[in-house]
Protein backbone atom coordinates (compact mmCIF):
# COMPACT_ATOMS: atom_id res chain seq x y z
CA UNK A 1 0.00 0.00 0.00
CA UNK A 2 3.16 2.37 0.48
CA UNK A 3 4.04 4.44 -2.46
CA UNK A 4 6.41 7.46 -3.14
CA UNK A 5 4.99 10.59 -1.40
CA UNK A 6 6.89 14.05 -2.20
CA UNK A 7 6.90 15.10 1.75
CA UNK A 8 9.78 14.31 4.02
CA UNK A 9 8.89 14.76 7.85
CA UNK A 10 9.88 18.42 9.04
CA UNK A 11 9.26 19.51 12.81
CA UNK A 12 8.12 23.32 12.66
CA UNK A 13 8.81 25.76 15.84
CA UNK A 14 6.12 27.91 16.37
CA UNK A 15 8.57 31.26 17.11
CA UNK A 16 9.90 30.13 13.92
CA UNK A 17 8.54 33.03 12.02
CA UNK A 18 9.00 34.43 9.01
CA UNK A 19 7.51 37.59 7.62
CA UNK A 20 5.30 37.86 4.96
CA UNK A 21 4.65 40.72 3.05
CA UNK A 22 2.67 41.98 0.13
CA UNK A 23 2.91 39.90 -3.23
CA UNK A 24 5.94 41.93 -5.18
CA UNK A 25 5.94 41.16 -9.26
CA UNK A 26 8.23 38.99 -8.71
CA UNK A 27 6.15 36.64 -6.84
CA UNK A 28 3.13 36.75 -8.54
CA UNK A 29 5.48 35.28 -11.99
CA UNK A 30 6.61 32.52 -9.69
CA UNK A 31 3.48 31.76 -8.17
CA UNK A 32 1.97 31.78 -11.74
CA UNK A 33 4.72 29.19 -13.05
CA UNK A 34 3.88 27.00 -9.81
CA UNK A 35 0.18 26.97 -10.66
CA UNK A 36 1.16 26.08 -14.53
CA UNK A 37 3.84 23.33 -13.28
CA UNK A 38 1.08 21.84 -11.40
CA UNK A 39 2.58 22.78 -7.70
CA UNK A 40 0.71 24.93 -5.34
CA UNK A 41 1.42 26.18 -2.11
CA UNK A 42 -0.35 23.89 1.05
CA UNK A 43 -1.55 26.46 3.93
CA UNK A 44 -2.27 25.48 7.12
CA UNK A 45 -3.86 27.62 9.96
CA UNK A 46 -4.19 26.72 13.20
CA UNK A 47 -5.58 28.14 16.86
CA UNK A 48 -3.39 29.19 20.09
CA UNK A 49 -5.28 30.71 22.50
CA UNK A 50 -5.32 34.70 21.38
CA UNK A 51 -4.10 34.04 18.26
CA UNK A 52 -4.13 32.16 14.67
CA UNK A 53 -1.24 31.37 13.20
CA UNK A 54 -0.61 30.17 9.25
CA UNK A 55 1.86 27.83 7.86
CA UNK A 56 3.13 28.01 4.51
CA UNK A 57 4.54 24.75 4.41
CA UNK A 58 6.31 25.25 0.80
CA UNK A 59 8.66 27.45 2.70
CA UNK A 60 8.03 26.94 5.95
CA UNK A 61 7.25 30.79 6.58
CA UNK A 62 4.23 31.79 8.97
CA UNK A 63 2.23 34.31 9.71
CA UNK A 64 0.14 35.45 12.51
CA UNK A 65 -2.81 37.28 13.10
CA UNK A 66 -3.96 38.64 16.48
CA UNK A 67 -7.67 37.37 17.04
CA UNK A 68 -9.89 36.19 19.77
CA UNK A 69 -13.52 34.55 20.23
CA UNK A 70 -13.18 32.55 17.18
CA UNK A 71 -16.04 29.94 16.23
CA UNK A 72 -14.43 28.74 12.93
CA UNK A 73 -12.30 29.38 10.31
CA UNK A 74 -12.15 28.60 6.89
CA UNK A 75 -9.72 29.64 3.58
CA UNK A 76 -11.59 31.33 0.97
CA UNK A 77 -8.81 31.55 -1.26
CA UNK A 78 -4.85 30.99 -1.26
CA UNK A 79 -4.63 34.70 0.16
CA UNK A 80 -7.87 35.23 2.53
CA UNK A 81 -9.27 33.37 5.61
CA UNK A 82 -12.42 33.95 6.90
CA UNK A 83 -13.54 33.78 10.52
CA UNK A 84 -16.64 33.43 12.37
CA UNK A 85 -16.49 35.27 15.25
CA UNK A 86 -18.59 36.65 18.65
CA UNK A 87 -18.53 40.34 19.11
CA UNK A 88 -20.51 41.31 21.63
CA UNK A 89 -22.91 39.06 21.38
CA UNK A 90 -22.84 39.09 17.90
CA UNK A 91 -21.47 36.58 15.24
CA UNK A 92 -19.19 38.76 12.65
CA UNK A 93 -17.52 36.86 9.75
CA UNK A 94 -14.12 38.46 8.90
CA UNK A 95 -12.40 38.01 5.75
CA UNK A 96 -8.99 38.77 6.18
CA UNK A 97 -5.71 38.81 3.40
CA UNK A 98 -3.09 36.76 4.04
CA UNK A 99 -1.07 39.51 1.45
CA UNK A 100 -2.10 42.29 3.08
CA UNK A 101 -2.18 41.47 6.62
CA UNK A 102 -4.88 42.94 7.47
CA UNK A 103 -8.72 42.19 7.36
CA UNK A 104 -10.69 43.51 4.42
CA UNK A 105 -14.46 42.47 4.89
CA UNK A 106 -17.04 41.62 7.70
CA UNK A 107 -20.63 41.04 8.00
CA UNK A 108 -22.85 40.92 11.37
CA UNK A 109 -25.03 38.07 11.11
CA UNK A 110 -26.79 38.49 14.17
CA UNK A 111 -26.96 35.95 17.42
CA UNK A 112 -25.52 33.14 15.37
CA UNK A 113 -23.48 30.12 16.87
CA UNK A 114 -21.58 28.73 14.38
CA UNK A 115 -20.62 25.23 14.63
CA UNK A 116 -18.79 25.17 11.69
CA UNK A 117 -17.65 27.04 8.06
CA UNK A 118 -17.42 25.77 4.54
CA UNK A 119 -16.26 27.95 1.64
CA UNK A 120 -16.63 27.95 -2.94
CA UNK A 121 -15.67 30.04 -4.66
CA UNK A 122 -16.99 33.03 -3.32
CA UNK A 123 -19.38 31.87 -1.29
CA UNK A 124 -18.93 31.09 2.67
CA UNK A 125 -20.93 28.65 3.77
CA UNK A 126 -21.72 28.27 7.79
CA UNK A 127 -23.91 25.76 9.66
CA UNK A 128 -24.94 26.12 13.30
CA UNK A 129 -27.72 24.77 15.89
CA UNK A 130 -30.80 26.30 14.71
CA UNK A 131 -29.83 26.94 10.85
CA UNK A 132 -27.58 27.45 7.91
CA UNK A 133 -26.84 30.46 5.43
CA UNK A 134 -24.44 31.69 2.43
CA UNK A 135 -22.62 34.96 2.67
CA UNK A 136 -21.85 35.68 -0.98
CA UNK A 137 -18.59 37.80 -0.47
CA UNK A 138 -18.75 39.56 -3.92
CA UNK A 139 -22.47 41.50 -3.17
CA UNK A 140 -22.40 41.13 0.30
CA UNK A 141 -25.77 39.06 0.39
CA UNK A 142 -26.55 37.05 3.46
CA UNK A 143 -29.11 34.14 3.14
CA UNK A 144 -30.26 32.18 6.30
CA UNK A 145 -32.37 29.19 6.61
CA UNK A 146 -33.96 27.53 9.76
CA UNK A 147 -32.54 23.99 10.27
CA UNK A 148 -32.03 22.43 13.31
CA UNK A 149 -28.61 21.12 14.32
CA UNK A 150 -26.81 21.20 11.52
CA UNK A 151 -23.86 19.18 12.06
CA UNK A 152 -21.65 18.87 9.13
CA UNK A 153 -21.50 19.61 5.39
CA UNK A 154 -19.90 17.88 2.95
CA UNK A 155 -19.25 19.27 -0.88
CA UNK A 156 -20.30 17.63 -4.26
CA UNK A 157 -19.11 19.88 -6.93
CA UNK A 158 -19.10 23.81 -6.81
CA UNK A 159 -22.78 24.20 -6.82
CA UNK A 160 -23.98 21.17 -4.46
CA UNK A 161 -23.82 20.19 -1.05
CA UNK A 162 -24.65 17.52 1.78
CA UNK A 163 -26.21 18.49 4.47
CA UNK A 164 -25.81 16.35 7.64
CA UNK A 165 -28.24 17.33 10.24
CA UNK A 166 -30.83 16.51 13.32
CA UNK A 167 -31.02 12.63 14.00
CA UNK A 168 -28.79 12.56 11.30
CA UNK A 169 -30.91 13.67 8.97
CA UNK A 170 -28.99 14.07 5.23
CA UNK A 171 -30.13 16.26 1.98
CA UNK A 172 -28.76 17.42 -0.74
CA UNK A 173 -28.66 21.39 -1.82
CA UNK A 174 -27.74 23.78 -3.76
CA UNK A 175 -25.59 26.56 -3.07
CA UNK A 176 -26.94 29.29 -5.99
CA UNK A 177 -29.96 29.44 -5.81
CA UNK A 178 -29.45 28.46 -1.58
CA UNK A 179 -32.30 25.68 -1.46
CA UNK A 180 -32.41 21.91 -0.45
CA UNK A 181 -32.99 19.81 -3.74
CA UNK A 182 -33.93 16.45 -2.08
CA UNK A 183 -34.18 14.83 1.26
CA UNK A 184 -32.78 11.64 1.48
CA UNK A 185 -33.37 8.59 3.65
CA UNK A 186 -29.91 7.70 4.75
CA UNK A 187 -29.34 8.56 8.19
CA UNK A 188 -25.60 8.54 8.96
CA UNK A 189 -23.81 10.62 11.74
CA UNK A 190 -20.91 11.64 9.32
CA UNK A 191 -20.59 11.86 5.44
CA UNK A 192 -18.01 11.97 2.87
CA UNK A 193 -18.41 12.83 -0.93
CA UNK A 194 -15.81 10.91 -3.40
CA UNK A 195 -16.41 9.72 -7.02
CA UNK A 196 -18.57 7.04 -6.80
CA UNK A 197 -20.84 8.76 -4.45
CA UNK A 198 -21.63 9.47 -0.49
CA UNK A 199 -19.53 7.25 1.86
CA UNK A 200 -20.19 6.67 5.46
CA UNK A 201 -20.34 3.51 7.61
CA UNK A 202 -23.54 1.61 8.51
CA UNK A 203 -23.85 -1.54 11.04
CA UNK A 204 -19.79 -2.05 10.63
CA UNK A 205 -19.56 -1.64 6.72
CA UNK A 206 -18.21 0.78 4.71
CA UNK A 207 -20.84 1.75 2.18
CA UNK A 208 -21.76 4.58 -0.52
CA UNK A 209 -25.08 5.80 -1.38
CA UNK A 210 -25.89 7.18 -4.61
CA UNK A 211 -27.46 10.50 -4.29
CA UNK A 212 -30.19 10.10 -7.66
CA UNK A 213 -31.16 6.08 -6.99
CA UNK A 214 -30.58 6.37 -2.94
CA UNK A 215 -29.15 2.83 -3.48
CA UNK A 216 -26.25 1.39 -1.08
CA UNK A 217 -23.88 -0.51 -1.43
CA UNK A 218 -21.50 -2.62 0.80
CA UNK A 219 -18.13 -2.10 0.40
CA UNK A 220 -16.57 -3.92 2.65
CA UNK A 221 -16.70 -4.67 6.49
CA UNK A 222 -15.33 -2.21 8.97
CA UNK A 223 -14.03 -4.07 11.74
CA UNK A 224 -14.91 -1.83 14.98
CA UNK A 225 -18.22 -0.86 14.06
CA UNK A 226 -19.84 2.70 14.14
CA UNK A 227 -17.70 5.69 13.11
CA UNK A 228 -17.60 9.21 14.34
CA UNK A 229 -16.71 10.51 10.87
CA UNK A 230 -15.41 8.82 7.12
CA UNK A 231 -12.92 9.90 4.70
CA UNK A 232 -12.24 8.88 1.27
CA UNK A 233 -8.16 9.46 -0.06
CA UNK A 234 -7.48 8.95 -3.72
CA UNK A 235 -10.74 7.32 -3.99
CA UNK A 236 -9.55 3.95 -2.93
CA UNK A 237 -8.19 4.70 0.63
CA UNK A 238 -10.23 4.56 3.26
CA UNK A 239 -10.05 6.60 6.60
CA UNK A 240 -12.55 5.46 9.48
CA UNK A 241 -11.95 8.13 12.54
CA UNK A 242 -13.53 5.99 16.00
CA UNK A 243 -14.12 6.70 19.42
CA UNK A 244 -14.64 3.45 21.00
CA UNK A 245 -15.63 4.39 24.66
CA UNK A 246 -17.39 7.78 23.61
CA UNK A 247 -14.92 9.77 25.55
CA UNK A 248 -13.64 12.16 22.34
CA UNK A 249 -10.68 10.11 22.65
CA UNK A 250 -10.54 9.54 18.64
CA UNK A 251 -8.03 7.32 16.64
CA UNK A 252 -7.88 6.71 12.62
CA UNK A 253 -7.27 3.55 11.14
CA UNK A 254 -6.67 3.05 7.49
CA UNK A 255 -8.08 0.93 4.99
CA UNK A 256 -7.10 -0.31 1.36
CA UNK A 257 -10.44 -0.05 -0.19
CA UNK A 258 -9.12 -2.07 -3.37
CA UNK A 259 -7.94 -4.94 -1.33
CA UNK A 260 -10.78 -4.83 1.23
CA UNK A 261 -8.06 -4.92 4.22
CA UNK A 262 -7.15 -3.03 7.46
CA UNK A 263 -3.98 -1.75 6.15
CA UNK A 264 -2.87 0.02 9.61
CA UNK A 265 -4.58 0.34 13.02
CA UNK A 266 -4.74 4.00 15.26
CA UNK A 267 -2.83 5.19 12.65
CA UNK A 268 -2.66 8.70 14.20
CA UNK A 269 -4.84 9.89 17.18
CA UNK A 270 -6.57 13.52 16.62
CA UNK A 271 -7.42 15.61 19.44
CA UNK A 272 -11.09 16.08 19.73
CA UNK A 273 -10.56 20.35 20.14
CA UNK A 274 -13.01 21.13 17.14
CA UNK A 275 -16.38 19.85 15.84
CA UNK A 276 -14.44 17.96 13.16
CA UNK A 277 -11.54 15.76 14.31
CA UNK A 278 -9.39 16.59 10.76
CA UNK A 279 -8.89 18.35 8.06
CA UNK A 280 -7.25 17.39 4.73
CA UNK A 281 -5.97 17.80 1.06
CA UNK A 282 -5.04 15.24 -1.16
CA UNK A 283 -3.33 12.79 1.10
CA UNK A 284 -2.37 14.65 3.70
CA UNK A 285 -4.38 14.75 7.03
CA UNK A 286 -4.05 17.63 9.47
CA UNK A 287 -5.34 17.38 13.39
CA UNK A 288 -4.67 18.49 16.54
CA UNK A 289 -2.19 16.14 19.11
CA UNK A 290 -0.99 17.42 22.26
CA UNK A 291 -0.83 20.77 21.68
CA UNK A 292 0.93 20.33 18.59
CA UNK A 293 -0.34 20.39 15.34
CA UNK A 294 0.22 17.26 12.96
CA UNK A 295 0.29 16.16 9.08
CA UNK A 296 -0.08 12.63 8.42
CA UNK A 297 0.65 11.42 4.55
CA UNK A 298 -1.29 8.83 4.18
CA UNK A 299 0.52 7.84 0.74
CA UNK A 300 3.45 7.06 2.48
CA UNK A 301 1.59 5.71 5.81
CA UNK A 302 3.65 8.42 8.50
CA UNK A 303 3.90 11.57 10.20
CA UNK A 304 5.90 14.62 7.57
CA UNK A 305 5.40 17.04 9.82
CA UNK A 306 4.76 18.49 13.29
CA UNK A 307 4.07 21.75 13.80
CA UNK A 308 5.04 22.91 17.86
CA UNK A 309 1.75 24.70 20.02
CA UNK A 310 0.45 24.90 21.84
CA UNK A 311 -2.56 24.80 20.23
CA UNK A 312 -6.17 23.85 20.05
CA UNK A 313 -7.03 24.70 23.83
CA UNK A 314 -10.36 25.65 23.49
CA UNK A 315 -11.85 23.24 21.27
CA UNK A 316 -10.30 25.82 18.13
CA UNK A 317 -10.70 24.95 14.54
CA UNK A 318 -8.26 24.50 12.21
CA UNK A 319 -8.18 24.92 8.41
CA UNK A 320 -6.15 23.78 5.17
CA UNK A 321 -6.27 25.14 1.66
Amino acid sequence: MKYHSPHETVDIRANSEVPVVPYTSTDMFSMLKNKTSGRQRTLIACCASDSVHIYDLSNMSRCSITITAICAMVFLSEHELVFAVIEDAHTELKVYNISYRKFTKTKDIGKTHVRGLEARRNSVLLYSLTSIGKWDTLTDEYISVPQEYAVEMCFMHDNQFILCAYENALSLWSISPFECLKTLTAKPISVNYSIGGIYFVEDGNLVVLDPRTETTTKLMPITDGDAYSTKIIDHKIALVFEDPDKNENFYCSIYNMETKKLEEKAAFCPASTTYKPFVSKGSLVVYYEDENVRVYDVASMRQVYNIEGPFGQHRADIAIW
